[in-house]
């Protein structure tokens, strides 16, 4: 859940990517949408640099529980399509991809 003051689809933003983040609201919202170009000439290094730090944050811990979910479903002897790094394997990409771009 997002709240105020919140903000999602950064990935996105800075590798310059399709957007594969999606929200629904719960309630009425108001939003600001920034272009790439835009927000990094709008926002100074140090709040980028914040703003990849949280979003590094946030992915890390949404793969360590996908991973965990994988690893108790495997316990019950279930087997995924694929294997779990493979899953993660955009989501390390894009995070490396962040890494290089700052």
């Amino acid at each position: 859940v997002v709240g105020p003051g919140d903000f999602f689809g950064e990935v996105e933003v800075f590798n310059d990517t399709v957007r594969c983040s999606a929200a629904i609201a719960q309630t009425d919202c108001v939003f600001l949408v920034l272009a790439r170009q835009h927000l990094m000439e709008a926002i100074p290094q140090v709040v980028l640099e914040s703003i990849f730090r949280y979003s590094t944050m946030r992915v890390q811990w949404r793969n360590s529980r996908l991973l965990l979910l994988l690893e108790s479903l495997a316990n019950l002897h279930w087997a995924p399509e694929r294997d779990a790094r493979a899953a993660l394997e955009p989501e390390i990409k894009a995070l490396m991809k962040m890494r290089t771009s700052l």
